[in-house]
């Protein structure tokens, strides 16, 4: 019976040391893994610091809304920042895309000199468009914004690429683009989808039409 207490002693003894050392060995792992992502989110952080600096320059730009820092597509977390920029609500077509060409060109010659990816999204008066630093992608995105923007039956359009996170890929392709309408009340939806996904089709073959549905609603 001795003998049979003291096995069980031990057992115990050393299956809380195995417990401890585990614990001691995952607070470490953790807390270096922490060390070793800090100089990232910093480089990210002056990342986007760098991008309202920059924008604060442009004509056409009011303010930066908002900063996040986030996970790209195929990329380890926390190396990407997102920012969007308002523009002047009355701000012309051909002065958008020259604004989102500065940006452009801003983005590549610092992407070359850093590990972080920067993604911008340009807002005007509720229509969003977010960049890619591909001149094609670019003209590709910009024909459907315009093409909204100038839609007497919408009051909003989004064009970016959706990723599942969430957030945009600023690069890759407009395989994944997600056009967003937001129609103007009282506007035939079914009608305003066909037309519009014609439209998206001509694009991207693999893109996704969203219509805010509610947003077409008469009230009674």
């Amino acid at each position: 019976m001795y003998r049979r207490s003291f096995t069980v002693r031990v057992v115990l003894a050393w299956f809380a040391i195995l417990v401890a050392v585990g614990g001691f060995v995952g607070a470490t792992w953790y807390g270096v893994s922490q060390v070793l992502l800090a100089p990232v989110i910093t480089s990210v952080q002056r990342g986007l610091s760098d991008v309202t600096e920059f924008a604060d320059t442009l004509d056409g730009v009011t303010e930066v809304t908002s900063t996040s820092i986030g996970r790209g597509p195929t990329r380890e977390a926390d190396r990407d920042g997102y920012a969007v920029l308002a523009l002047e609500p009355e701000l012309a077509p051909e002065d958008t895309v020259a604004v989102a060409n500065e940006l452009v060109d801003w983005l590549d010659a610092r992407e070359e000199i850093s590990q972080v990816r920067l993604h911008v999204t340009l807002d005007r008066d509720g229509s969003q468009i977010t960049l890619s630093s591909d001149a094609v992608l670019n003209d590709d995105r910009f024909a459907l914004y315009t093409l909204g923007t100038d839609d007497a039956e919408l009051a909003g359009i989004a064009v970016n690429t959706d990723v599942a996170d969430g957030s945009y890929n600023l690069d890759d392709s407009n395989d994944d683009l997600r056009v967003v309408l937001t129609p103007l009340p009282g506007v035939d939806t079914a009608a305003l989808r066909e037309r519009w996904a014609a439209q998206l089709l001509a694009v991207s073959a693999t893109g996704t039409l969203v219509i805010d549905e509610t947003s077409a609603e008469v009230d009674e």
